[in-house]
Parts: structure tokens; sequence; C-alpha cells
């Protein structure tokens, strides 16, 4: 019931409205067909910083991976 008023209501509004052969504005609105171009420069410097963190993780990791082979190799098997 309140849908329909609501409905009724925006049908209302059009129709006071003059809206031309091509439609309503659309001024505001971007067209979704066509992507936002990246500047180069921002590209670049977002791939330099995900190489940085992706080297960060990998020495990050490389050090544990030490530190469990260390710990694997100090295991006295005999004792066990």
């Amino acid at each position: 019931m309140v849908k329909n008023r609501v409905r009724a209501a925006e049908f209302d509004f059009l129709k006071g409205s003059d809206i031309s052969k091509e439609g309503l504005s659309t001024a505001g609105v971007i067209d979704a067909s066509t992507p936002n171009p990246r500047p180069v420069e921002s590209e670049a410097s977002a791939h330099a910083e995900n190489d940085l963190r992706d080297k960060k993780l990998q020495e990050k990791i490389d050090r544990s991976m030490d530190a469990i082979k260390q710990f694997i190799r100090s295991i006295d098997v005999n004792a066990l």
C-alpha cells in the first residue's frame, strides 16, 4: 500500500516535468561502458609498492622457515 503511494507520487512528479525525447538528464552519471583511465605513474608506483611488500613478506616467510628447520634439526630423535 505504501509502495503504491510512493510510486504514484513519483509518477505525479514525472507527469509535471517536461521530459525530452532523449529522456531524463544524465549530466552527473558516468558511462559504465568506458573504464576510468589510470595515470601511468600511479600504476607504476602501485606495482613498486606491491613488489616491495611482496619482497618483505617473502623475507619474513624465509626467516620463519629457517627457524622451523632449525627447530626440527634440534629435536633429539633418540629421546622420543
